[in-house]
């Protein structure tokens, strides 16, 4: 595994395969809840992914699945949303990841084994860093012990610092001050 800085999103643009941390909740309408972090931008963009992977969720449990229609993989980083990201959950999925590879590699000529072979690279971003409460120095060795060959990639987003100019209309003042964000973040209307 090798770790790049960069945009998931950007990478899966280009027509690349991501990794999706989720966890294993189904709702009443049989929706995935991927209400937080990369799960919640995968659903903002592919709104059907929900009820796909609740689906398969619901049928299957709590699993790594290929979501080909989408180029993504869910990856299990949580038992429930609302609870921190589990560790041994976290290198489970590693095994389950690597699995599909290597059960496509023995079903040559299966569709969707074929689809798996042709991926080049995987881009995992820093998962169960975010709303899953881990920190990275913690994850990334337990995905790069898992994950060691150079198909699967760590994406961490650039972190980056800019000066926003400010206008106090009660005090009238203007001025410039410091902020630091993530490469891609607007500053429009974050404090």
């Amino acid at each position: 595994m090798r770790e790049i800085i960069g945009n998931l999103w950007d990478f899966h643009t280009k027509g690349r395969w991501v990794v999706v941390p989720t966890n294993g909740d189904v709702n009443r309408r049989g929706e995935a809840v991927m209400g937080r972090g990369v799960a919640y931008q995968a659903r903002m963009k592919y709104p059907g992914i929900v009820t796909d992977l609740g689906h398969l969720l619901k049928t299957h449990g709590n699993h790594v699945y290929p979501l080909t229609k989408y180029r993504m993989f869910s990856f299990p980083v949580k038992v429930h949303w609302y609870l921190m990201a589990d560790l041994r959950l976290i290198a489970l999925s590693c095994d389950e990841l690597r699995k599909v590879f290597e059960v496509a590699a023995n079903r040559r000529g299966d569709h969707m084994a074929e689809t798996i072979l042709q991926i080049d690279n995987v881009y995992i971003p820093r998962v169960g860093c975010g709303f899953g409460q881990l920190i990275w120095k913690d994850v990334f060795p337990i995905l790069s012990e898992r994950l060691s060959d150079d198909r699967f990639i760590a994406v961490s987003q650039s972190y980056i610092k800019d000066v926003v100019e400010y206008e106090d209309p009660v005090k009238g003042k203007t001025g410039k001050v410091a902020r630091s964000r993530w490469e891609g973040e607007s500053c429009e209307g974050s404090s």
